[in-house]
């Protein structure tokens, strides 16, 4: 992971689990094909939480890096 620099999140894709992305220290890039609906929660069964803006992939990268690192990403 840590040589991964842009990914693309498939439009099908309705949750991302926690620590998925921890160590992807060269990721810069990351998009979201749906990006309706996305929230940031440490529970995998809420259907909740804080929501997020994923329309930006370097902020994605971040969020996904460090933000949001131990916490997991869903789509309502």
């Amino acid at each position: 992971c840590t040589s991964v620099a842009s990914i693309t999140i498939p439009e099908g894709v309705t949750s991302i689990g926690i620590d998925a992305f921890d160590g992807c220290s060269s990721l810069t890039s990351v998009t979201f094909e749906n990006q309706t609906g996305w929230f940031a929660t440490r529970s995998f069964i809420a259907t909740s939480g804080t929501n997020i803006d994923v329309s930006d992939p370097a902020r994605n990268a971040t969020y996904l890096t460090f933000t949001y690192v131990s916490r997991y990403l869903k789509r309502s």
